[in-house]
């Protein structure tokens, strides 16, 4: 009896031709300047190991981006959320200046992981889930809405760069490391979405120790993080900004009051100002004016 296994067939030969992708060619200095023009009233923070050399790749958050981002980490915080890894991806646009490639993120979605530990998250564990297909409808929605609604009622923008370069993409796929510093373990640089078509970023933040590292491409190049954000008055809400408005004038008026006693003009009186004992500030002002 002849037990020799015969060779498989050959799989069917694949002839498809796939276009090579072309990304718009804008210099790094006019990325940074329509965003510092057009974004508001608006400061930066530099990430990584990468100084600013003409060569190195570009990873840029939009202020709205950030404001997501440091959200679902709880940045700067240790919270029971942020003690497991967290999953999250980025969309936003890619371009290049010569050689270097500048990814800008407009959006970020948060990934609920199937399972969650301090060094691990995963997006399933096995089982069938149709949370990828949910995550493919956010970023339709997105898509769909960011030119019609790109205006802030201040008049900025949120995106400056959806207008030169068409709909956000998914280009960032990244994680956290809470407490143990940024590094791209083995399993992250085979976990990302990076082709040689398109240089999607790797990225991993440990949002305990305000950290933060991104590698471009299949290669995992290092690259240079700016993150915008909108300066602390804009990211008060408004209530907190009416009590700074309030305090201010309460500080105004006491001086006001005070001002106003001069005995040698005939007009006398006092002012006390004092703080209770649950914080509230009070003050009391008697002034009589002769005629």
């Amino acid at each position: 009896m002849d037990n020799c296994r015969k060779a498989h067939p050959a799989l069917p030969k694949d002839d498809r031709i796939r276009e090579r992708r072309i990304f718009p060619q804008i210099g790094l200095e006019k990325v940074l300047d329509m965003i510092e023009k057009k974004c508001g009233n608006i400061d930066h923070e530099e990430y990584g190991d990468v100084k600013a050399e003409n060569d190195h790749d570009v990873v840029i958050f939009l202020p709205m981006a950030t404001r997501e981002f440091k959200n679902m980490v709880y940045w700067g915080e240790v919270h029971p959320i942020n003690r497991c890894e967290q999953l999250y991806q980025g969309m936003g646009h890619i371009v290049f200046d010569g050689t270097r490639r500048i990814i800008i993120i407009s959006h970020f979605l948060y990934l609920y992981a199937a399972e969650r530990t301090p060094v691990s998250a995963a997006l399933n564990n096995g089982k069938a889930d149709l949370f990828l297909e949910r995550v493919e409808l956010e970023r339709e929605i997105y898509r769909k809405y960011e030119k019609k609604c790109n205006k802030r009622k201040d008049g900025f923008e949120y995106d400056p760069i959806v207008e030169v370069t068409g709909p956000s993409v998914a280009v960032l796929y990244g994680h956290t490391h809470p407490g143990i510093g940024t590094f791209f373990s083995p399993p992250d640089r085979v976990s990302g979405f990076a082709t040689p078509n398109l240089p999607a970023v790797t990225f991993v933040a440990d949002p305990i120790r305000r950290e933060m590292k991104a590698g471009v491409g299949i290669e995992l190049r290092d690259a240079r993080i700016i993150v915008y954000s909108y300066k602390d008055c804009e990211n008060k809400p408004s209530m907190d900004r009416r009590k700074d408005e309030c305090k201010d004038m309460f500080s105004e008026a006491v001086k006001v009051c005070s001002g106003l006693i001069d005995p040698e003009a005939g007009i006398n009186g006092r002012v006390k100002a004092y703080t209770t004992l649950t914080g509230a500030q009070k003050f009391k002002a008697e002034i009589t004016m002769k005629s």
